[in-house]
């Protein structure tokens, strides 16, 4: 169910009776490098399905929601962590967040709580 919250509805619909999907898309462009001898550009996708199911593709090659965690932590993107998107609501309430809430906060999104 929470992720039929994330595709657009009127006001007042259902979310059960929505029968929208929904897709987010980010290419990332690897610059030429010892590792990599031209640019490369890898593209992640993510689709909810009207079923409220979720559906992973890295390259448009479909894969587990593991394996596309992964992809992103390669290229130092740390979904988990939310050091990836803004939401909506997240630059007031970090504005507004004070002492050792906000030191939680950065050591949520840099990833280092994980070495307390």
């Amino acid at each position: 169910e929470k992720l039929r919250d994330l595709v657009y509805r009127k006001e007042g619909e259902d979310p059960r009776a929505n029968q929208r999907t929904a897709m987010v898309e980010l290419r990332y462009k690897h610059a030429p490098s010892e590792e990599h001898n031209e640019e490369e550009t890898l593209i992640f996708r993510r689709l909810i399905l009207k079923t409220g199911e979720a559906r992973f593709q890295v390259n448009e090659k479909a894969v587990s929601q593991g394996e596309y965690h992964q992809q992103l932590e390669g290229i130092n993107i740390l979904s988990k962590v939310r050091n990836f998107l803004v939401f909506q609501g997240d630059v007031e309430a970090t504005a507004q967040r004070q002492g050792k809430d906000l030191t939680a906060f950065f050591e949520q999104i840099s990833g280092s709580e994980g070495f307390r």
